[in-house]
């Protein structure tokens, strides 16, 4: 396993996994390739000009929403809600609070969510997980 990537939002050094068959069904935690890399610079805007401004901002909007308590001081936390909001701030304000709203509206479905609780899908073949990447 190469180098961890901070994006991960976790201080893990192994991954829980879910076995199948052969298989170990797990996230990569590895930074993402140069390839990708240069995707997230073309489509998400994804650079250091963007990032860094966008990241400030937004924190500044969650500072100023005293109903939300987030972990202001990680940033790869706030990109996780930029990247997908293309490092538009107010947009990625707004994810957030649905964000939020979702896990209080449905905590139920939150409660003791772990992969190794979740076996049955795969045995009873709902989800099914090609063993090879594709790319």
């Amino acid at each position: 396993m190469g180098k961890i990537s901070q994006h991960m939002l976790s201080d893990v050094t192994t991954l829980p996994g879910v076995q199948l068959g052969d298989f170990l069904l797990q996230f990569e935690l590895e930074e993402p390739r140069e390839s990708v890399r240069e995707i997230a610079r073309r489509e998400l805007r994804e650079t250091p000009e963007v990032v860094k401004p966008a990241v400030e901002e937004l924190r500044s909007l969650l500072e100023a929403d005293k109903e939300l308590v987030v972990p202001l001081e990680r940033d790869a936390w706030l990109i996780r809600f930029l990247r997908p909001c293309k490092f538009y701030p107010q947009s990625a304000y707004d994810l957030i609070k649905r964000y939020y709203a979702f896990k209080v509206k449905h905590h139920k479905h939150y409660e003791g969510l772990a992969p190794s609780k979740e076996q049955n899908v795969f045995k009873q073949n709902v989800l099914r997980v090609l063993p090879n990447r594709d790319q």
